[in-house]
């Protein structure tokens, strides 16, 4: 029995426990775990998916892992305290015991708008300007600087982008349009933020929103969405057989070096393990990093299906050892 216990534990030292504490069929970490058995990945033998619904997975099953990954919807702290900290104290398990931890609970919290937004750009990182918006008085940083500027939630993720008010030009015409009743705090949402403005209208008359995969050792493209609208979401996206081409060509390129070590940056300012940066570039070629989403959505066609999940598998395998040096391993 004690040798069975010990090839058990030995067996698991070599894996990455994926812990969820829920299973929304949406969030990246599903579709992960199903791209593995779907592509029969050579990972799926290093890491195990653990549903903990209830939150009270024994610290001896915890302990027998290299690396734990927790996964959950953010920001953590700010939407749900109580996952926040159940986080912290597995955080605190690993760190005890000298266990790599993926998905810190503090990384998953600095993801309100404009906590991030801050961050990045105190970290020389091209974004808009974002303020918590709480009164007008907060909105005249904009008028001081003559920027038109929105509103949207600042806490959560907003995928059918219906909530959204603005540009507005000028505060005075915030308050003659501005309708806060409009948004409706609840679980997944809550406060509001002021962004200024920024027009990226392309040379065609369109809008386009570029997705990028980081982690802080790499990069790759994930796709491109055009539209009419400023504010791109899958209801207002083109879904022609242009935009789809556009959005192939845009895949097969290579992602330049520069950009490459951009997205690279923005996850290490954040300190998160992986997200999706979404971006755009203004008329004369800058780039403006729109944010970093830790929790994004992922295509189940190809060719994206299978790179997202090399991708992912390449930077969890960094945990395992004898690979805890972090060295990068392309053998997958």
């Amino acid at each position: 029995m004690r040798l069975a216990y010990y090839c058990l534990t030995v067996k698991r030292k070599q894996k990455i426990l994926a812990l969820m504490v829920s299973e929304a069929p949406w969030q990246y970490y599903i579709k992960y775990e199903q791209f593995l058995y779907q592509l029969k990945h050579p990972f799926q033998q290093h890491i195990d998916f653990v549903r903990d619904y209830r939150m009270n997975l024994p610290a001896h099953i915890i302990t027998q892992y290299a690396a734990v990954a927790f996964f959950y919807h953010d920001p953590l702290h700010h939407l749900y305290p109580a996952v926040y900290r159940y986080a912290k104290q597995i955080e605190y398990l690993c760190r005890e015991n000298e266990i790599h931890f993926i998905n810190t609970p503090d990384s998953l919290s600095n993801t309100t708008k404009s906590v991030q937004l801050k961050l990045l750009h105190e970290n020389g990182i091209p974004v808009a300007q974002s303020v918590a918006w709480k009164h007008a008085g907060d909105l005249h940083v904009f008028e001081e600087k003559q920027q038109a500027f929105f509103i949207r939630f600042d806490n959560g993720h907003d995928s059918q982008g219906q909530y959204v008010q603005g540009p507005f030009t000028s505060v005075a015409q915030w308050h003659k349009q501005f309708d806060e009743s409009r948004f409706k705090p609840g679980k997944h949402l809550s406060n509001l933020t002021a962004l200024a403005f920024i027009d990226t209208q392309s040379s065609d008359g369109l809008y386009r929103k570029y997705r990028s995969y980081a982690t802080p050792t790499d990069a790759i493209k994930g796709f491109v969405c055009q539209s009419d609208h400023w504010y791109i979401h899958g209801h207002n996206a083109h879904k022609t057989e242009q935009a789809y081409q556009e959005q192939a060509q845009y895949i097969a390129s290579p992602i330049c070096s520069g950009e490459r070590a951009l997205f690279m940056r923005v996850a290490q300012t954040l300190a998160l393990d992986f997200c999706a940066i979404d971006y755009a570039y203004q008329p004369n070629g800058d780039i403006i990093i729109w944010e970093a989403n830790p929790h994004p959505a992922l295509s189940n066609n190809e060719p994206s299906r299978t790179r997202i999940t090399h991708f992912l598998s390449n930077y969890y395998h960094r945990f395992l050892t004898p690979y805890n040096s972090h060295s990068p391993n392309t053998s997958l």
